[in-house]
């Protein structure tokens, strides 16, 4: 899925063979790179009288659906699914943040020891907060630390919802979800009908089985 290959080139990873399936690493680019590029070739073309590439315009359009930052690709699919539009399959909420650094309120760093956190989604400069414990999150010194880290933000007055890849597989957790960020942004949730319920689930499909094929 041409958004998944966007979200590798600006994240923090890249999809190899091994377990669990990528690695860490710096970013290629950024959704703006990606931008200015496609937007240096246009011109290119146009100066020499000549047609656009075929992929010029897919890649526009799935550019518009890619956030920088992503730390892996599950986090990129959680992202994609919250975010893409009703009408191809998403819950159409506000673009995330991804592993921005929230800063934490005095009194709480003062408190805790601690002045902010990575946090895998946010929004609203980290008042809302979403945190998916994937596949290497299972090394005990990490959950202790996600769960130290969900303790302080909900202490500090943030709002924090969880989930993991059983969630993202199922339709209704994953709804669960979806309403829960939903409520936290101050959006009214909208039940689905028969067909935006059946684009959701051919999406969902679709990008788990990305996460699954190894490179």
């Amino acid at each position: 899925m041409l958004i998944l290959y966007g979200y590798e080139l600006c994240g923090y990873f890249a999809r190899t063979s091994q377990d669990p399936g990528f690695v860490n690493c710096p970013a290629l680019t950024s959704t703006q790179g990606i931008g200015e590029y496609l937007n240096r070739l246009e011109a290119l073309r146009r100066g020499r009288a000549e047609g656009m590439p075929w992929g010029l315009g897919p890649a526009r359009r799935a550019l518009r659906h890619v956030s920088d930052h992503a730390a892996s690709p599950e986090e990129a699919v959680v992202s994609t699914t919250l975010t893409l539009p009703c009408r191809l399959g998403g819950y159409g909420l506000p673009p995330a943040a991804l592993n921005e650094r929230v800063r934490l309120s005095a009194e709480a760093a003062r408190l805790f020891g601690i002045d902010s956190f990575v946090c895998d989604l946010s929004w609203d400069d980290g008042t809302r907060v979403l945190e998916y414990q994937g596949s290497q999150h299972k090394l005990r010194s990490r959950r202790a630390y996600d769960m130290r880290k969900g303790n302080v933000l909900v202490a500090d007055g943030r709002a924090v919802v969880e989930m993991d890849r059983s969630m993202l597989s199922q339709q209704g957790t994953m709804d669960e979800v979806a309403k829960s960020v939903t409520r936290l942004l101050g959006l009214a949730w909208q039940a689905p009908g028969t067909k935006l319920a059946t684009r959701r689930a051919r999406l969902r499909n679709k990008l788990i089985a990305h996460i699954d094929e190894r490179s």
